[in-house]
């Protein structure tokens, strides 16, 4: 973080970037940890500056996909957490929309966040304030 010399304005370097298609930051606002985000109005707003690409109809399917990074990625600190079963939940319905087959599960959409609404609690560590 800094200050610029030109506008006196804050400046936030994000050391964490990498290179992604524009629509993979959204991926975290689908995930439980940012119930806030998912409402619509959040993608409704990001789309007026950065309307989806081709093909557009596919666009919460690419959603859901770029959200399999933040979801493994917290699951993995978090084991106990419903991140895992949201991550495979949401592999399974992309394999049946577009490699269906047959020896997996399927998907549910009675334990999908983004239709139910869920979001992770907050808790503290046992000993911790």
């Amino acid at each position: 973080m800094g200050i610029s010399k030109e506008t006196n304005k804050s400046l936030l370097f994000d050391a964490g970037s990498y290179f992604a298609h524009n629509e993979m930051e959204l991926g975290h606002w689908r995930c439980e940890f940012s119930a806030v985000f998912r409402d619509k109005s959040y993608t409704e707003h990001y789309q007026q500056n950065y309307p989806p690409p081709e093909p557009v109809e596919e666009f919460d399917d690419r959603n859901r996909l770029y959200s399999l990074k933040g979801a493994i990625v917290y699951s993995a600190g978090h084991p106990q957490s419903s991140m895992r079963k949201t991550a495979y939940n949401n592999m399974l319905y992309l394999i049946e929309k577009y490699a269906p087959l047959n020896k997996v599960d399927k998907y549910d959409p009675n334990i999908d966040p983004s239709i139910t609404g869920a979001c992770i609690v907050p808790h503290l560590a046992e000993g911790f304030i």
